[in-house]
């Protein structure tokens, strides 16, 4: 009541942020220092003021992420009541939301805190990492199995293509490394074995085989006519050959020799008959 009474009297802008780079609250409101120290009461008096609960500072935090990192219970329930409903799934500039924060400090009780209040166990950061990897890598066992329980997917990698139970191994954690690999999806293999009625195969086809015998006949023949005219032209060839070898043969010399003469009357025509002799 007398922080309300103050911030009322004094008219205090509830949302003042410092601008100053060199003070060590540099971009930080009451609210997120509020929240950072675990002032309850305080937290409370400037919400109800009007102060602005999902204000990041200069990195992207919000005064849900300053009470993650120190385990403030009070301030999450009172931040995450209906009536203010602050983002429990707000992301600051390496994309770590408040479950990230809880989970790497091992606030068990923020990290129930925050799921019940729909905090989102799947989101992953600038490198690909979800909670899951953060509870891995700082050996979070308990915070490992509510997050499973939830949810959070065993198989995811990240940028580098590490699983949240090689990370674990990697820091020597095996136990941890088992409990996230007992979540790992079963996959049952399906053997179905059917029966399938015996189908007599097709009778083989005559085409082709006809078509090869017409084929074979037709180069059969080719072959034939082919070979006649070979022997045809060769005969032509001898012929004519013998032909321009043989000699010539003697002229026939035919001699016409006049046996009878005789006329029917002076005026006649004479009639002459001859003799042929070679």
């Amino acid at each position: 009541v007398a922080v309300n009474n103050v911030l009322a009297k004094r008219r205090a802008n509830v949302n003042w942020q410092n601008p100053y780079r060199n003070h060590p609250n540099y971009g930080l409101t009451a609210l997120h220092l509020a929240s950072l120290y675990n002032e309850d009461e305080i937290v409370s008096a400037l919400l109800k003021a009007g102060a602005d609960k999902d204000k990041k500072d200069v990195y992207g935090r919000t005064a849900m992420h300053f009470a993650s990192d120190v385990g403030n219970t009070d301030v999450i329930t009172t931040l995450t009541l209906y009536e203010y409903g602050a983002d429990v799934n707000v992301q600051e500039d390496n994309g770590w939301t408040p479950l990230f924060r809880a989970t790497l400090f091992g606030y068990v009780s923020i990290v129930e805190e925050l799921i019940n209040a729909q905090a989102n166990v799947s989101y992953s950061d600038y490198h690909q990492q979800t909670a899951l990897h953060f509870a891995a890598n700082s050996n979070r066992p308990e915070i490992a199995q509510i997050l499973l329980e939830k949810g959070a997917d065993p198989k995811k990698q990240d940028k580098y293509g590490k699983f949240p139970a090689g990370i674990a191994r990697e820091n020597g954690f095996y136990q941890l490394a088992k409990t996230i690999e007992s979540f790992y999806p079963i996959t049952q293999p399906t053997t179905t074995t059917t029966v399938q009625p015996w189908i007599p195969p097709p009778p083989p086809s005559l085409a082709l085989p006809i078509i090869a015998i017409i084929c074979g006949v037709i180069v059969f023949i080719e072959l034939i006519v082919i070979c006649v005219l070979r022997c045809y032209m060769t005969l032509l060839l001898r012929h004519s050959r013998r032909l321009q070898n043989q000699p010539p043969q003697r002229g026939m010399h035919i001699q016409l020799r006049e046996v009878v003469h005789f006329s029917n009357d002076a005026s006649g025509p004479a009639v002459r008959i001859y003799d042929v002799t070679h």
